[in-house]
């Protein structure tokens, strides 16, 4: 069989990407992968691998999985014994899992991706990798950018195409920020409102006016009002305590063997021709959050993850969630909160699309468009609107932005 390994760099205005792997045979291998089961735990089961350069290791046309911060191809181990091999499989195969949706909307992948698997390093622009000995890093995924590298002052560091960092699990203790973070997160979802309804003291204050008794309504009116303030005040207080209590004293996520991680990343780098992946802001998170239950076909991202993760904030696109100013601080501990509402805010235009169109990807179609209309400086409270009018059709820009009005945008 005659192959061709040959990497090709595309140099265009300073950017550049890698080109895919051509072959005069490709290979479909079955293997053991880790995929969610009618019941949503995650399992190993067998699948089938396409599109292999060669039987017995992933090189693929579309994918190269790679151990660590090395360019040695990771051996494929039908067995599922070899946990290297299993986690570079498993990404391996949700990929294609990705790449075919975003196939199915009319967006091909054009460029070879890398997948390091159990990176330990942090990422440095300029020189690809950072020492080991200035930090290490586990419990995370993340896509990055392409770079150019360096071939001066007796360093030769080779060029590279965008990447998926999946790195390995670690137990770590939690820490008081951490702590502060998952507060801030759990608020943020209890879909109550925590202010006084002046409006509504009005109103009822002008409708007892003309009651036959003004003194008790406005009294009863005042009364109810207080309570609901108070009872909406005291779980927003009480709530993330008590979930505090209920959660372990560390955490740890093994990203490669989750199907909905895998997929999110695959989101960043398939919109990063106009999303750079230099940086996390809530509406690239909740776009990719969306993505990922349109790709793996459930509602929830990182839920019942079983020996795989811990103390993990999982999203529900289901879940109806208030806009609030605080998502757009820029904080650390605002990201996913941020990312949870943009989660939900296109899930309900989405489900509104599915009353009138018969196209089952009518929405993913419009908000892939809708990248086009955003940049990595984009604020939900500024710009998601605008880019939704820019990417939906005149007849439904009125209903979507009932929609943001009704979701406190």
């Amino acid at each position: 069989m005659k192959r061709t390994f040959a990497i090709l760099l595309i140099f265009s205005n300073q950017v550049f990407s890698m080109d895919l792997q051509k072959a005069d045979t490709y290979y479909d291998v079955q293997t053991t992968a880790q995929v969610r089961n009618k019941d949503d735990k995650i399992v190993s089961a067998k699948i089938i691998l396409p599109d292999l350069l060669a039987i017995d290791e992933l090189n693929g046309k579309y994918f190269r999985i790679v151990s660590k911060d090395t360019e040695e191809i990771i051996k494929i181990d039908s067995t599922g014994k070899n946990k290297e091999s299993l986690r570079a499989a498993t990404a391996y195969f949700h990929l294609t899992q990705a790449r075919l949706f975003y196939k199915s909307i009319g967006v091909e992948q054009k460029e070879l991706l890398t997948v390091r698997i159990g990176i330990e390093n942090k990422f440095h622009k300029k020189y690809h990798f950072q020492d080991v000995t200035r930090g290490k890093m586990f419990n995370d995924a993340h896509t990055y950018a392409e770079g150019f590298g360096v071939t001066k002052y007796n360093i030769d560091i080779a060029a590279w195409g965008k990447e998926i960092w999946l790195r390995s699990p670690k137990k770590i203790a939690v820490s008081d920020e951490f702590k502060q973070q998952h507060r801030q997160l759990v608020r943020s979802l209890i879909p109550t409102n925590t202010y006084f309804d002046w409006d509504m003291l009005v109103l009822q204050t002008l409708s007892a006016l003309v009651s036959h008794n003004p003194a008790d309504y406005i009294e009863s009116t005042g009364t109810s009002l207080m309570k609901s303030y108070s009872t909406n005040m005291s779980i927003k207080l009480i709530a993330p305590e008590i979930s505090l209590m209920l959660t372990a004293d560390h955490f740890h996520l093994d990203t490669a063997l989750i199907p909905e991680i895998v997929v999110h990343e695959y989101t960043h780098f398939i919109m990063s021709d106009y999303l750079p992946t230099v940086e996390n802001t809530p509406i690239m998170e909740g776009l990719s959050d969306y993505f990922a239950t349109k790709i793996t076909n459930n509602t929830k991202i990182a839920f019942k993850l079983g020996v795989h993760g811990e103390l993990i904030s999982e999203r529900d696109s289901q879940q109806e969630v208030l806009y609030n100013r605080a998502f757009d601080s820029g904080r650390p501990g605002n990201l996913g909160s941020g990312a949870a509402y943009v989660l939900s805010v296109l899930t309900l235009i989405d489900s509104h699309f599915k009353r009138y169109e018969r196209d089952i990807n009518y929405a993913p179609k419009l908000f892939f468009e809708m990248r086009k209309h955003l940049t990595i400086d984009s604020k939900i409270n500024d710009d998601l609107s605008r880019a939704l009018m820019s990417a939906v059709p005149v007849k439904y820009r009125l209903s979507v932005l009932a929609i943001l009005n009704q979701t406190g945008l």
